[in-house]
């Protein structure tokens, strides 16, 4: 499949709609973490047959890539628009992506996750990502999966960290505000209490690796 994915002078990486997901893995200037998100249950033939049209069109199919893109406040061209990733999946209708812009100069990341084994899909998985700019907070994001009627979302209650130092008191204190945002499903793996909880903890964990520094 043809696309370019390239790093952009202004510290965006610019993906094509039309790039399979396995340029997206391969390119150097994808994060790490993200990079993670295409392994596992994301073969190599599996990332070549899907582009990154795809996955924004239908989230399921790679729900925790999606949540890394809206973690990382990407946005999107569609129509010659740019808007945030976080509206355009509002939209119900399938929509002609054109590229997809996403942050990564200055950007820390973490993840955290619970399955039933570390081989599982996990029950619930939750992305942050933080960009700090003279010891304050400029971008704060996460995005979580198995807490919503829908397969992902971005998890607006961390934005509270912006525009001030990030703490581990900060980020505690965002971090309990998600449990009265997430509005799971309960099923055989996890209770709606359960998967609540869940979602407080991960992404706790999840800010506070981005506290530590651990980035692309």
């Amino acid at each position: 499949m043809q696309g370019e994915v390239q790093k952009a002078p202004d510290g965006f990486l610019k993906m094509e709609a039309v790039a399979d997901l396995d340029s997206i893995y391969h390119s150097s200037g994808l994060p790490d973490v993200l990079r993670g998100t295409l392994e596992g249950a994301f073969s190599w033939q599996r990332r070549n047959e899907t582009t990154l049209e795809r996955t924004l069109n239908m989230p399921g199919q790679a729900a925790q890539w999606v949540a890394g893109l809206l973690a990382g406040g990407a946005l999107v061209v569609v129509d010659g628009e740019t808007l945030p990733l976080a509206e355009a999946l509002q939209k119900p209708s399938k929509q002609a992506f054109e590229a997809v812009l996403l942050p990564v100069e200055g950007m820390s990341w973490g993840t955290a996750q619970v399955a039933r084994t570390p081989v599982d899909d996990p029950i619930v998985f939750a992305i942050a990502a933080v960009q700090v700019k003279d010891g304050v907070v400029s971008h704060a994001g996460a995005a979580l999966t198995g807490v919503w009627q829908s397969s992902v979302s971005e998890v607006k209650a961390v934005a509270v960290l912006e525009g001030s130092a990030l703490t581990k008191e900060a980020i505690a204190d965002a971090a309990a505000k998600v449990t009265d945002e997430v509005k799971p499903k309960a099923n055989y793996l996890g209770s709606v209490e359960y998967r609540k909880a869940m979602s407080t903890v991960l992404t706790r964990k999840a800010l506070e690796m981005c506290l530590e520094g651990k980035s692309a």
